[in-house]
Parts: structure tokens; sequence; C-alpha cells
């Protein structure tokens, strides 16, 4: 392995612990400022402390279990049905149409838009 090569390696395996020691103390700090401000709710709320002015926010996170949605679907009207469905690709699905039906792919593909990700590296120490 070339010196750059591993230095490179290095200096991502630190950057990455960093980054996470980073996250949790980030982390922990917002959860004290939340409680020594009393911010209990969910929400946001705008302070001004210390001589900072800062926003607190906590959101409410849900979920819908589709299960108990089927059973209970039809009894609720058309328009107070508060739930959404989104059309994605089935990207093995559409993988496996390229390889075995070109024609059927063609037709699809005019509808997919393809463009190349984020570059990601995971390192494993090799002993």
């Amino acid at each position: 392995m070339s010196k750059k090569l591993e230095a490179a390696i290095e200096s991502l395996r630190e950057s990455k612990k960093a980054e996470a020691d980073a996250k949790k103390i980030r982390v922990a700090a917002e959860e004290t400022i939340a409680k020594l401000v009393k911010f209990d709710d969910t929400g946001s709320k705008t302070f001004t402390e210390a001589g900072y002015k800062f926003e607190v926010k906590r959101p409410l996170n849900r979920t819908l279990d589709e299960a108990a949605w089927a059973a209970i679907e039809n009894e609720i009207p058309e328009d107070r049905r508060c739930v959404r469905s989104k059309l994605s690709l089935d990207a093995k699905g559409f993988s496996w149409i390229q390889e075995n039906d070109p024609s059927v792919f063609k037709l699809i593909a005019q509808a997919v838009t393809s463009k190349p990700g984020k570059v990601s590296v995971t390192i494993k120490e090799v002993l």
C-alpha cells in the first residue's frame, strides 16, 4: 500500500471517530439546554438567554401501522384519510428487468432518473 493511501485511510478513520465523538457531545449539550430552559413540549420555542437567541425544537415523530390502518380504512371518510402513499422504484427489480427484458426496460427507463451516489468508504482493520 502506498504511503499516501495509508495516510488517507488513517485520516478517514480518525475523522469518523472525531465526528462520532463530537455528535455525542452535541446531543448531550442539546438535551442539557432543553432541560435547563424547561422545554418538555413538542414543537419549537425561541429563547433569549445568556446573550444568545436560540431555538429549541422537539418533533413528534409519528408512524402508521399499516395492518391496523388497513383494518379501519373503510370506516374513515375518504376526505378524512390522512395517509399518503408514495411510488418508489424497486431498484432490484429494475436491474433484473434491465438484464432480462430489454424492451420493457427501455419503457421503464423513460420514467427513471439515474445518478451516481456519494462515495462511501468503510474501513476494517486486518490483523
